[in-house]
């Protein structure tokens, strides 16, 4: 079966032309920054297109402190 996928994209037209090519070579990966107190490091996201609850309500903002895993939220309303 690979052998038959692997000349059905060699003779496609369409395959050949959206071929994605590799641009940027990989790297090695950096290290974090290791934080050493409370709230030094904090991840920030919003999580959208939510249903609307009564209040209006539909978007969640979350922050994550990365030393002590501690999550708050907040329900944010759309203007």
């Amino acid at each position: 079966m690979k052998k038959d996928i692997h000349e059905y994209v060699k003779k496609n037209y369409m395959c050949q032309i959206s071929k994605v090519e590799q641009v940027n070579t990989p790297r090695l990966l950096q290290p974090l920054i290791i934080s050493n107190s409370k709230w030094e490091s904090i991840n920030m996201d919003f999580i959208m297109r939510l249903p609307m609850n009564q209040c209006g309500h539909n978007r969640i903002f979350v922050v994550v402190d990365r030393f002590t895993k501690h999550v708050q939220s907040l329900v944010v309303k759309s203007h």
